[in-house]
């Protein structure tokens, strides 16, 4: 990843947290031998166990089916979607 828009959405979502006094958590991802490069998702963890998934590029394919709800997860402009996935979300 060339770019640190990860750590601008951190310190977006967790001024919007203090702001609202909400308890909660925002997590960047860190790059692993199972994960991909620094940042690739960056993701808040509400205190009532909620959150939000936001895949900053296309090195981690959000999970449409999977427990992180289609309405939770927020792709930035470049990560493009299929049209059937599209067409399937609410």
């Amino acid at each position: 990843m060339t770019s640190a828009d990860h750590l601008y959405v951190k310190a977006a979502v967790e001024g919007l947290l203090r702001a609202q006094d909400l308890p909660g958590e925002v997590v960047c991802s860190q790059p692993g031998p199972e994960w991909a490069p620094a940042g690739s998702v960056v993701q808040l963890r509400l205190g009532d166990g909620t959150g939000l998934t936001i895949h900053m590029n296309t090195a981690v394919p959000p999970d449409w089916e999977g427990p992180q709800a289609a309405a939770r997860i927020v792709v930035e402009a470049g990560v493009l979607l299929d049209r059937a996935t599209l067409q399937r979300l609410p």
